[in-house]
This record gives C-alpha cells, sequence and structure tokens, in this order.
C-alpha cells in the first residue's frame, strides 16, 4: 500500500481497512501475527504530507515474569508528518529542534504506509508486558511456571545476609 503525492493532489485522501502485519520486525518475543486495521487521513501541506489516523491490532508478546505468550490489545491514535528536501546535508553533524524530531523525510517513491503502521503498533507496547498483574514467574530455582504449578525449591539465602542468620539462631 503505497502513498504517491501525486495521489493528493485533488485534496485529502482516506483510507480505512486492514493490512497484514509484516513478516519480520526488530523486537524479539512480539508476534505483530494478525492483521492491522486502520483508518488514515492523508494531506499534502506544500513541502510536507501530513498523515493522522487510528490503528488497532492485536499482537501476541512474551511475557517477561513467566515467558507465556500473551494478546495485547493495541489501539493508538498517531500524527505523523513527513518533509520533502531538495538537499539533505551528507556532512558534519545536523542539530533537530522539537518540531524537527516529530518529522521523517518523504522518499521520492513514495511511502509504503505497510510498514509505518506496523512501526505504530510497536511504539505502543510495553517495555515489560505481563500475561497479568498478578503473574507469579518461573521459579529462580527449577524454572517451573509457578502460575500453573507450585514448587518445592527453598528460597535461596543471599550469602551477603548469613551474618544475620546467624545472629537469629544465636538468639
Amino acid at each position: 500500500m503505497k502513498l504517491l503525492r501525486q495521489d493528493l493532489q485533488h485534496g485529502p485522501r482516506r483510507w480505512a481497512g486492514s493490512v497484514a502485519a509484516p513478516d519480520r520486525h526488530p523486537s524479539e518475543g512480539v508476534e505483530l501475527g494478525g492483521p492491522i486495521a486502520f483508518g488514515l487521513e492523508a494531506r499534502d501541506e506544500g513541502n510536507r504530507i501530513v498523515i493522522a489516523g487510528w490503528l488497532h491490532s492485536i499482537p501476541r508478546l512474551l511475557c517477561s515474569r513467566c515467558l507465556e505468550s500473551t494478546p495485547h490489545i493495541v489501539r493508538r491514535e498517531y500524527r505523523l508528518i513527513f518533509e520533502e528536501h531538495d538537499e539533505v546535508p551528507t556532512d558534519g553533524e545536523i542539530e533537530l529542534d522539537d518540531a524537527g524530531l516529530d518529522t521523517d523525510d518523504y522518499p521520492s517513491e513514495g511511502l509504503d504506509l505497510r510498514p509505518i503502521l506496523a512501526e505504530q503498533v510497536l511504539l505502543d507496547l510495553p517495555m515489560k508486558p505481563l500475561c497479568g498483574d498478578d503473574c507469579l514467574g518461573l521459579c529462580a530455582q527449577c524454572g517451573k511456571n509457578l502460575n500453573q504449578e507450585q514448587c518445592d525449591c527453598e528460597a535461596p539465602v543471599d550469602p551477603r545476609l548469613s551474618a544475620l542468620g546467624e545472629i537469629r539462631d544465636r538468639l
């Protein structure tokens, strides 16, 4: 699904529908898998293109405590700005202001919307996903999933606290 500048010659263009999530993504433990439902409006504002819309997706994530796959609902609104530059300086450093942080370059071959939508899904994912707030995680000794079964392991004593244990035993 490509957006070309000439598509916007006669005013804003609106799209709604769903796209398949990309097969590859940079985050380990994330399965975008299902479709990404979206609605967007693209406008040509002279030297920039503004895209605003919403998306909905349900990727599967690995719980950071028990490592079980769990769905995560993503509902996100976004606004993206793509500027067209005649020349981009390639030497030296470029200082960005706040407005520069919110914009991206508009490629001459047009914008492929599928990876842009997938990126918006990834931006909404939690740093440490959980299958539930009450997730017990894995036993540090035997590795059993404590949500599914109990284990008989004793909690290890921190060697730095062994002196306190000796004092407790004397009392």
